[in-house]
């Protein structure tokens, strides 16, 4: 069985299908016994191994789904199945493994909490016999990419030149409601990504949409004027476009807003640290004592953002951290010096820092001419140690 939270891999892609039947379940009492751990059938020797029945739907389904798991466009970015490849010597994982996932059960209509029935597995294993992209081993128990992955940058690159970021959509969009429009248009597409909203995970109405090709690509966004989804013209522009766009207009944003508030303390200016003394200390210190955060046990979780800067990057200031976080959030204070290989922004509120945490895996902030990295919000023991530090900071 998959990890607690793979399973809430696809939340950030699609609302899971309520209707869970179990018409094509295979037999529901061995369902209902494996529920429970116990109860598996046993095949006497000689028999032939019971194969649950799919529809052609499921079949389509079924085959589309797990070649999207193996796919350039996913393997990159999915930690779980990633690390399954990469620990098998030959590239093979486990079809039963790949068969528990969510939305490989609502495809099945497996029962929550129950073990998909081994007639389910079976079957799923003879529809991927017959996938031009993956290769089922002889044992019928596990299947692997027919071509290897290529080197993990240069597939993200590619992917990347060939998605389109598309919008508006309805907030009850679905992924095979996108993928059967641009279908219906003559521009299948290969995969297709719900944005949601980092914290609440609300549909925010648009879509990053993988092509075939680059040539595929470049015809849907020609064809934007044309293309309109229940009664709205879609708009369409490169991925890596619509991304080098927001992230400037972030910038400009912030950049204004601190322009309004006029020049920082010269603490900040100077770069220094939030322990070090001086103004830059005291506006921090000044903006959390309204809420006792640092007075004692009364801090608010939740609220700090960590990383590091890359190895051999350049020097770097506060500047630049306060000027990516601020697109965030409101920035209390920032503890990061320009000798600092590893800093900190502290948000005033929470929620901000898993979002920043978010946006940041997969467009870091640029310090010292390299991306940073090691993201992460400050939770149980390395939180507190760190508001302890904050705390006894101030009193020196």
């Amino acid at each position: 069985r998959a990890p607690a939270w793979h399973a809430r891999r696809f939340a950030c892609e699609e609302r899971p299908d309520t209707a869970m039947g179990a018409a094509e379940a295979g037999d529901g009492a061995a369902a209902a016994a494996s529920a429970d751990g116990a109860g598996e059938a046993v095949v006497a020797a000689g028999a032939k191994p019971e194969v649950t029945n799919l529809s052609e739907a499921t079949v389509a389904a079924v085959l589309k789904q797990v070649e999207f798991y193996f796919s350039d466009g996913n393997l990159p970015r999915d930690r779980f199945m990633l690390e399954q490849v990469q620990s098998s010597k030959d590239g093979y994982v486990s079809i039963a493994l790949i068969c528990s996932f969510q939305r490989m059960r609502q495809h099945l209509k497996a029962r929550e909490g129950a073990k998909v029935p081994d007639g389910a597995v079976r079957a799923v294993a003879e529809v991927l016999r017959g996938s031009s992209a993956l290769v089922v081993s002889d044992d019928g128990e596990r299947v692997r990419r027919k071509e290897p992955l290529a080197e993990l940058d240069d597939v993200e690159r590619q992917v990347e030149e060939r998605s389109v970021f598309v919008k508006p959509f309805p907030f009850d969009t679905t992924i095979d409601g996108v993928q059967s429009f641009f279908a219906s248009q003559g521009l299948a597409p290969l995969s297709v990504r719900l944005r949601r909203h980092a914290v609440s995970k609300d549909f925010r109405g648009s879509v990053f949409v993988e092509f075939e090709s680059v040539e595929k690509a470049k015809e849907a966004i020609s064809r934007g004027g044309d293309l309109v989804h229940e009664g709205a013209p879609l708009h369409l522009e490169f991925k890596r476009e619509y991304v080098d766009r927001t992230k400037e207009e972030r910038q400009s944003a912030a950049a204004a807003r601190r322009d309004s508030r006029g020049p920082a303390p010269a603490g900040e200016r100077d770069g220094a640290l939030g322990f070090g003394g001086g103004a830059g200390q005291e506006r921090g210190a000044a903006a959390f004592a309204a809420r006792k955060d640092v007075a004692g046990a009364e801090w608010e979780p939740g609220c700090v953002l960590a990383f590091k800067k890359a190895e051999g990057a350049g020097e770097a200031g506060w500047e630049a951290v306060r000027e990516a976080a601020a697109a965030f959030g409101e920035v209390a204070f920032v503890e990061f010096g320009y000798s600092s290989t590893e800093g900190y922004v502290r948000f005033k509120e929470p929620g901000c820092a898993p979002a920043a945490v978010e946006a940041m895996e997969k467009e870091p902030m640029e310090l010292g001419g390299k991306p940073a990295e090691g993201f992460r919000v400050l939770e149980g023991e390395e939180e507190k140690a760190y508001w302890k530090g904050v705390a006894e900071g101030q009193k020196q």
